[in-house]
């Protein structure tokens, strides 16, 4: 007698979305939970000796027209068995079929074939009777339309027909449509991507997908029932994601085994996947495992572009990688699978760690990488790339070791960090530019410091990093001081709003903004001044950004005077916090407007006895 196994409820809604309703909720065996392993058998009806159970008597049934399953179909389902015993913790045996057969049995029948609304059912295990233990005799029985369900050359339909393979033997262990089980699925989950029980391929993005391996609700949901096999994959792997056949097909291999496509697809007999947009879910049970992408060829240079194909690659349990934006192919990692490593591709990558020590690897393209929780290694490769941290720059230590990067989270769960060509880091508040340390080296200190200056009289705020690096490098490609100035004031009159300058505005207008921002004179130029400068101006002796230059220089002068001493010490003040923020630091604010904003802000904190308030609003203390 084969004894089925009544079910509570998880509480936990991605298990429960595909639970029976409780006079339903029921799985093969008799352990609860599956804590021991559960063995179920199977089997293929195929001649005269076959032998039915008496309920298929009473009316029109599906025994009424029935054939056997090929021996390729048979060598598809074996397969499918082979996915849902690789996650779960069953032992599929095959028997045979006649006067005895197995818990599963799979046949062809017209019956399906006519139906309009299935091209396969199965009947779950339930009990003879209500809260029974023994199985009724229809349990377990699949039923197919009269399709090809062997693996043949037009793999497109094929790929769906093994999509309904293992969806009828999800239901043959008990496993409830997602639309139809003890509570309604949440309309963002009821579709492939989570489920290859649900009948929608599409997510509320309107991507198309179609399920070639049970996926993530699935193995949570058989995990409950029949527990975990905590021996598949538990050996160290590595994942190998591939593009095949023209670069339609995604395939995902390891040593032992895979899933979707493979090198050999126009001559293999059987496979798990073979159409576009097939998505799967990955299952490991241990060891130590990487994510490599570094196959993966879109066939030309132009999609290494940021508008181009990129790649999402996620670490983390229950979230997916996308390996083209432009072209589909998703795929997940199950939920309690730690899977520590990753290697990009050569194109545009976005990679995401997870609570383990991962070692990420962006290889080519410009990539962003996230370690996540966890000590990690980060190296960037080929390319521009960007180290993201969750927090703010200033609850981490960064440091530089060598060619190293180090960053400590004193706070949070990021951990301590060791990067390698990474030429950013980006932080909740703050992105930091790594190279601008270097582009120093180019210049000296007194154009450097000209340089930043013309932020303070143009625009009365501190430079942000990537700001600074590019003036410097046009004044190391040739550019001079004083050119550099006439940019900046035409930036001041496009940014009017902000700057106060303006292309129709008068002479002393001009030079009371620059008194202003420069000397820290509200009041704006005394009438000597005035008088010197706009005669300067107008005689043609200046232009609007060489008599800048002039006033910075003269401002200087006036270090020490018992007067106007405070003048150059305001200056001078100013451009040691930009030296920190842009410098030191390698500061920029996360978009262009916090930039003007917030530089603005902070030099109007900075006096010319005190730094501490403009230090404080940017986080150093």
């Amino acid at each position: 007698m084969t004894t089925v196994t009544k079910l509570s409820l998880s509480g936990i809604d991605a298990i429960d979305n595909l639970l029976h309703v409780d006079q339903y909720n029921y799985r093969w065996g008799s352990t609860l939970l599956g804590n021991e392993g559960t063995t179920i058998t199977y089997s293929f009806p195929e001649g005269s000796d076959t032998t039915w159970p008496d309920s298929y008597d009473v009316g029109s049934s599906e025994i009424d027209n029935w054939t056997p399953m090929s021996n390729s179909e048979q060598s598809q389902i074996i397969a499918a068995l082979a996915m849902w015993s690789a996650v779960a913790n069953i032992t599929f045996i095959q028997v045979d079929d006649g006067a005895t057969y197995g818990d599963l049995r799979f046949a062809h029948s017209d019956m399906v074939e006519n139906a309009s609304y299935a091209a396969g059912w199965a009947y779950s295990p339930i009990p003879v009777y209500v809260d029974g233990t023994e199985a009724a005799d229809k349990s377990g029985d699949i039923w197919f339309d009269n399709r090809n369900y062997s693996y043949g050359e037009d793999q497109y339909s094929k790929s769906y027909s093994y999509t309904i393979i293992i969806h009828e033997i999800g239901h043959a262990l008990g496993l409830s449509h997602t639309f139809s089980g003890s509570q309604s699925t949440a309309a963002e989950f009821d579709n492939h991507y989570y489920s290859i029980m649900a009948y929608n391929n599409y997510n509320l993005d309107n991507q198309y997908t179609v399920a070639n391996s049970p996926q993530l609700f699935d193995i949570a949901a058989i995990q409950y029932m029949y527990g975990a096999n905590l021996n598949f994959n538990a050996e160290d792997n590595i994942y190998q994601i591939s593009l095949f056949t023209n670069r339609n097909l995604l395939g995902i291999h390891w040593e032992t085994g895979h899933m979707g496509a493979s090198d050999s697809f126009d001559s293999q007999t059987l496979n798990n996947a073979h159409a576009y947009y097939d998505s799967f879910t990955i299952w490991d049970a241990d060891g130590i495992d990487t994510l490599d992408f570094s196959q993966i060829n879109f066939g030309s240079d132009e999609s290494n572009t940021e508008s181009g194909n990129t790649t999402s690659i996620s670490l983390i349990a229950g979230d997916f990688s996308k390996v083209s934006n432009d072209l589909g192919y998703d795929f997940a990692i199950a939920y309690d699978v730690i899977i520590e490593n990753a290697i990009g591709t050569k194109y545009y990558d976005t990679i995401v760690g997870n609570q383990a020590n991962n070692t990420i690897n962006g290889a080519e393209g410009n990539d962003l990488i996230e370690g996540g929780d966890g000590n990690d290694s980060l190296d960037g490769g080929d390319g521009f790339d960007t180290a993201r941290y969750s927090s703010k720059r200033f609850d981490f230590d960064v440091t530089k070791s060598g060619s190293s990067i180090h960053t400590d989270d004193k706070i949070g769960t990021e951990g301590t960090d060791s990067l390698n060509n990474i030429e950013r880091l980006q932080f909740s508040d703050f992105s930091v530019n790594l190279s601008i340390a270097d582009a120093t080296i180019s210049i000296s200190t007194d154009d450097l410091q000209s340089i930043q200056e013309l932020y303070i009289a143009f625009f009365n705020r501190i430079p942000d990093a990537d700001g600074l690096e590019y003036w410097i490098e046009q004044f190391t490609a040739g550019q001079s001081i004083n050119q550099i100035a006439e940019s900046f004031y035409s930036a001041g009159i496009q940014f009017s709003d902000l700057t106060g300058f303006s292309e129709n505005m008068s002479t002393s207008e001009f030079i009371n903004v620059v008194y202003r921002n420069v000397l820290g004179r509200d009041e704006g130029a005394d009438a000597e001044g005035l008088a010197f400068w706009t005669s300067e101006l107008e005689s043609g002796n200046s232009t609007q950004g060489t008599l800048v230059s002039s006033i910075l220089s003269s401002a200087h002068t006036f270090k020490g005077d018992t007067t106007w001493g405070w003048v150059a010490d305001l200056l001078d003040n100013k451009v040691e916090v930009a030296n920190a923020f842009s410098v030191e630091y390698g500061l920029n604010y996360l978009s262009s407007e916090e930039s003007i904003s917030n530089g603005i802000a902070i030099a109007e904190a900075i006096t010319e006895t005190d730094t501490s308030v403009a230090l404080e609003l940017i986080g150093i203390v």
